[in-house]
């Protein structure tokens, strides 16, 4: 017989979750019995990353886009749960050991419900529905025409990153050394990102004086094998010299009225550390407030790289902007993408201090940021923050995890989080030979997915 996952609304009493969408009042709970449901999975990056989520209790009253994530639920009952919403949720999963999943949201919510037979079905309703699979990442080989890069996928393969190695110590000659040093050692290796400090201040987006000749070291990681991306996030610091022109054009999230500067204290167009910029910014020999107009100036953020205003993607001149920046990198230097940081709710103005251009909600901003990376280099971008991009032509990636084994942000916690995202549609995909999705088998065994390809071949998702 079918299982049927029981829930409540409000103070209603428990009966079966029909199919189909369901529009909530603010604040209004809906309530589902875990129990009911059977092994648990979805919600993505968590403090502590159970697997399934009935392993133990997920609380977040403000489940808003913090690395990978998605506001859907799976349940092997053959359910999924999708919140359809870039709004901050309240996600009470197993609270205090009481068998509920309790979910609510501060505006109206819309539920989508999908009813089928199994996981596996109930897993591929909403990848339909969110336009799952996008298009596949580029070969991750520097030579698309070269013999093995019809075999080079990401499943197979590594992605280097100076971080990891320096971490911020960073120049043209240790970038080149790293490289080498990957390949005498024989490393499977087709991406290598250079990562944060590449720039004179965050936000430039222009190398420092420490890489003297950004192409010529481009083109010699390309003479090794390697595509590069390159580590860029949408701040723009307070001591950057690009901070008080884009402040004075409108390209930075304004404060609102009432706090100016988003209430953390003067700011000015004068720069930081001098830079060997590619595009030149506006005079920042003379220093005044921002904007000259007078008004109240960007909303200011604090986030782990300083104090900076946000480039606001709803407006369409900002919008505009960072692409354009973002080419120009490309065409300037040859690097072929991007690593994308940022994105997350917590590292935006608050959005009572900020007069966004059109608000989008607090997990809204991480996909136009992934937009914008999309259109510039398509299938050669990377990020750890996202919030329903499931179509998107991007590869994902996890945010750093710490040299422990545990669910408390171990490497534990790496296992289960890629179960999750899989299920999710944030996987893992390999190209075949002809650039096709080849078929792929599926079969339930005891509530968890397991996907298979023939012949080697077609999509790979860490889903069992």
């Amino acid at each position: 017989m079918p299982h049927h996952l029981l829930h409540s609304i409000g103070d209603g009493p428990l009966k079966a979750l029909p199919s189909g969408t369901i529009a909530l009042p603010p604040q209004t709970p809906i309530r589902f019995d875990i129990a009911s449901g059977g092994c648990w999975y979805g919600h993505g990056f968590a403090h502590r990353q159970p697997y399934p989520l009935n392993a133990e209790p997920v609380v977040n009253a403000a489940f808003a886009v913090n690395n990978a994530q998605s506001p859907m639920w799976l349940c092997s009952a053959g359910y999924a749960i999708l919140a359809e919403t870039t709004a901050s949720l309240c996600v009470r999963f197993n609270e205090g050991g009481g068998g509920i999943f309790e979910l609510s949201c501060g505006e109206p919510l819309s539920l989508r419900i999908f009813r089928e037979g199994n996981l596996p079905a109930a897993h591929r309703a909403p990848m339909s529905h969110l336009g799952w699979p996008g298009p596949l990442p580029l070969p991750m080989t520097a030579d698309a025409s070269s013999s093995d890069a019809s075999s080079a996928d990401v499943a197979g393969d590594c992605l280097f990153c100076t971080w990891t190695q320096f971490p911020r110590c960073i120049n043209q000659e240790r970038v080149l050394a790293m490289a080498r040093e990957i390949r005498r050692r024989g490393y499977p290796c087709s991406f290598f990102i250079i990562d944060d400090r590449w720039e004179a201040a965050f936000g430039e987006l222009a190398f420092s004086n420490d890489f003297p000749d950004p192409r010529a070291m481009v083109e010699e990681l390309h003479a090794l094998g390697f595509r590069v991306l390159l580590w860029v996030t949408p701040f723009v610091n307070r001591e950057a010299a690009t901070f008080g022109p884009l402040a004075e054009r409108g390209i930075l999230v304004p404060a609102a009225d009432d706090f100016g500067s988003g209430g953390m204290g003067s700011v000015s167009k004068k720069g930081g550390r001098s830079a060997r910029r590619l595009a030149e910014p506006a005079p920042t020999s003379e220093r005044h407030p921002v904007p000259a107009s007078g008004g109240p100036g960007p909303a200011l953020l604090k986030w782990w790289g300083g104090t900076a205003g946000l480039v606001d993607l709803t407006n369409p001149v900002g919008r505009d902007c960072f692409r354009d920046q973002l080419r120009r990198l490309r065409n300037d230097t040859g690097v072929d993408g991007f690593k994308i940081d940022g994105g997350d709710a917590k590292y935006q103005p608050p959005h009572a201090q900020s007069a966004w251009h059109s608000y989008c909600g607090e997990s809204g901003h991480a996909d136009k940021l992934l937009a914008v990376a999309e259109e510039v280099a398509p299938g050669a971008c990377e990020t750890r923050t996202v919030w329903l991009s499931q179509s998107r032509n991007i590869i994902w990636r996890q945010g750093g995890k710490d040299s422990h084994w545990g669910i408390d942000n171990g490497l534990r916690a790496m296992v289960n989080l890629a179960l999750h995202m899989g299920l999710m549609g944030y996987d893992i995909r390999k190209r075949s030979n002809r650039d096709e999705w080849d078929k792929w088998d599926e079969e339930e065994d005891g509530g968890v997915t397991r996907k298979a390809t023939r012949n080697g071949r077609g999509r790979k998702s860490l889903t069992g």
